[in-house]
């Protein structure tokens, strides 16, 4: 059997909404007879649309699916509550062994201290161009 441990929502540390793209690591896989694991990002989506209203109009939003790591756009829209990617991947021990999970990662509305992204649910491919 498989186990993995995998952040549950993690801030892109208070970011400033720039458009730019920050590199994103799935961290805390583990395999019980301690094999090396490999991660493969299988899609990325997000809760606000990719093109949406007071974002900056930047698309796409997230990169690096059949990679190891994800890149995601550090905005959100300026009238929203903050925005909320889910990375999904594909752990692998290179013997058979594999396991599916997801992350959650948030680009939070303000800067200020306790701000928190809220996801709205996760109904935008983060990958694509409208």
């Amino acid at each position: 059997g498989w186990l993995f441990v995998a952040a549950g929502l993690a801030n892109l540390g208070r970011l400033a909404a720039e458009h730019k793209l920050a590199t994103v690591s799935v961290q805390g896989v583990t395999d019980p007879d301690n094999d090396p694991v490999t991660i493969t990002i299988t899609g990325i989506t997000q809760d606000e649309p990719v093109n949406g209203l007071g974002d900056g109009d930047t698309a796409p939003d997230g990169f690096g699916v059949g990679t190891g790591q994800a890149q995601l756009r550090q905005e959100r829209s300026g009238i929203g509550n903050g925005r909320v990617y889910a990375i999904r991947f594909q752990a692998a021990d290179g013997h058979g062994g594999t396991c599916t999970g997801s992350v959650s990662v948030g680009v939070p509305h303000d800067r200020g201290n306790g701000s928190a992204a809220i996801d709205n649910g996760q109904n935008y491919d983060s990958t694509t161009t409208p």
